[in-house]
């Protein structure tokens, strides 16, 4: 049998000898690895396949890379091995993909918090269709989120909200745009303090030419933009994303972790609660993407918690 690639033989004994792997000797004749079988084969050179020691690959390592929503493949690359000796690793760990990646409490507990089907998504950065998933197969269900919600998430005092209401004659709406919450939020203060409640003004949502001559016309902030409109910052990332209007670009600048941690600190403090990841995305004053925030600590709550 001879050879359609010339493999000088002396060559090849020489690197046998020195502990070539069949990879790496198909890799220096630039052939493929039968083509390095017959020659060795041919020119009688005795060569034993060696198997590689088995790379240690914990599985905390795995399971925090998982939750910082990497891919099997992009895990892969990090230890430097191919997906298959991942998926091998996570079936002998017992690691199942998605249920490390979106876990069955974690996911109940944002439903108990009311968020929709858009907002979890984003809150784990993957499709919403992955979440309605998701949820069918851990049996949870968006109606019954009702029970779990605490509609008064606010430290706000009956004394300071019957002060603002009802002897200023503030309304409710000028009352979340100034605190930065929703009009329902200060609604639900008012009827569980027993404060008769005034009818409700009727105020039209701003137009998207509105928001985007504030925002991008005069340069205003996201908050200022809020304010000016008289909404507050959560319904105007609502409406932001309804009128497909882009954020203001982000640093690209690379953070450390307590940069991160400074950064949520500074926005808890604007906001003077935790702010929704839809709001940060929108405000230009929080310098990096939330999705970094994600990726780092694993989630935004876990960020949250090391901040606070």
């Amino acid at each position: 049998m001879h050879l359609k690639k010339h493999i000088p033989q002396g060559e090849l004994l020489e690197l046998v000898e020195k502990g070539y792997k069949l990879t790496h000797l198909a890799e220096h004749f630039n052939c493929d690895i039968s083509t390095i079988k017959r020659a060795l084969k041919e020119y009688n050179i005795p060569f034993e396949v060696k198997f590689a020691e088995k790379k240690e690959i914990p599985r905390d390592e795995i399971v925090r890379r998982i939750r910082q929503g990497k891919t099997v493949k992009e895990i892969a690359q990090d230890f430097g091995v191919s997906p298959g000796t991942i998926q091998n690793r996570m079936r002998e760990y017992g690691i199942d993909y998605w249920e490390t990646r979106i876990p069955r409490d974690e996911l109940k507990r944002l439903v108990r918090k009311k968020m929709s089907v858009a907002e979890i998504a984003d809150y784990f950065g993957v499709s919403q269709s992955t979440i309605k998933r998701r949820l069918r197969l851990y049996g949870l269900s968006l109606k019954s989120r009702m029970k779990y919600h605490d509609p008064t998430p606010l430290n706000l005092s009956r004394e300071l909200l019957y002060k603002w209401y009802v002897v200023e004659g503030l309304s409710a709406e000028k009352i979340a745009t100034e605190l930065g919450v929703a009009s329902s939020t200060i609604y639900n203060y008012l009827r569980k303090y027993g404060i008769p409640t005034r009818k409700r003004e009727e105020k039209p949502d701003p137009s998207k030419e509105e928001i985007v001559r504030l925002y991008y016309g005069e340069g205003l902030t996201f908050r200022e933009t809020a304010k000016k409109l008289g909404v507050g910052t959560n319904r105007l990332a609502e409406l932001m994303r309804k009128y497909k209007i882009r954020a203001k670009p982000k640093s690209r600048k690379k953070y450390s972790d307590e940069e991160i941690l400074e950064e949520l600190r500074k926005a808890i403090q604007r906001y003077g609660r935790v702010p929704q990841q839809k709001e940060l995305r929108y405000d230009d004053e929080f310098r990096m993407d939330v999705k970094t925030v994600v990726r780092r600590f694993g989630s935004f709550q876990d960020a949250v918690k090391k901040a606070m």
